[in-house]
């Protein structure tokens, strides 16, 4: 079985690996770094570009061609929406993991990777909730806004609350940076679920909770503690139930 691999000793470009006498794994009777066997199909589509094999060393002299049809092989693209939604339909109608795996030209492992977070049940389509506003209703905001008009002027014309307007404006740049279109997209991706608790992505949050919580502080005087030290400032402030949380329901503990 023929090997074509990469020696990291060997030249800052990771250029082939020239042979045993400049190769010190292969110096030393071991393979070199990042071995990977070819099979004959690969040996002969290198062959068809023009790539040469010296059969004295059994390394691959290959040309830059075939160096990047090699890194297209080895990281492939993953799948599109359409893909992911025929992969399920596909799985349900009980094919096996390789039959799914050849229609799509892909190793069954990868369609395991695709199952198996969801425990091989289809997961259910996201729904943008009926009380969330719609594109529409923010095309309706950011034109109001280029109109001068009032919060509840918008939020009267929308039959919206007056806060529900101003919440949103506020989250996606003010009155100068507000664009319906970009609000619409952060809102769907702020609405995944679950979300990462605010203490595990806030290290400087996380420790000033634990000092707080040293001293034998409860998370009601750390949240209003905090409220009043960075009044206006929503990054170094934490509410006491998110607190409550990371001490007893999430896994690995935060705190």
């Amino acid at each position: 079985m023929k090997y074509r691999h990469y020696c990291k000793d060997y030249g800052a470009e990771r250029a082939m690996c020239p042979g045993p006498r400049h190769c010190p794994p292969l110096a030393l009777g071991g393979r070199c770094h990042n071995a990977r066997k070819m099979s004959r199909r690969a040996v002969n589509q290198m062959s068809a570009i023009g790539g040469d094999l010296n059969c004295s060393t059994q390394h691959f002299i290959l040309n830059g061609k075939m160096e990047c049809i090699a890194m297209v092989q080895r990281y492939g693209r993953g799948f599109t929406v359409a893909e992911k939604t025929e992969l399920w339909d596909r799985w349900q109608r009980g094919e096996s993991l390789r039959a799914i795996g050849r229609a799509f030209g892909k190793p069954s492992s990868s369609i395991y990777f695709q199952l198996a977070p969801h425990g091989g049940i289809r997961p259910a389509p996201r729904r943008r909730s009926k009380l969330a506003l719609s594109l529409p209703e923010r095309e309706a905001i950011s034109r109001g806004i280029v109109a001068h008009r009032s919060i509840r002027s918008l939020a009267r014309s929308l039959g919206r609350s007056p806060s529900t307007v101003s919440r949103e404006v506020r989250r996606n740049g003010g009155y100068d940076l507000y664009r319906a279109a970009a609000a619409d997209e952060q809102a769907w991706v702020r609405a995944r679920r679950p979300k990462r608790c605010k203490l595990a992505d806030s290290r400087w949050l996380r420790r000033a909770v634990a000092r707080k919580l040293r001293l034998n502080w409860s998370p009601e005087q750390i949240a209003g503690w905090l409220k009043r030290t960075h009044p206006g400032d929503g990054c170094y402030q934490v509410s006491h139930e998110t607190i409550y949380r990371s001490l007893f329901v999430q896994g690995p503990c935060v705190l």
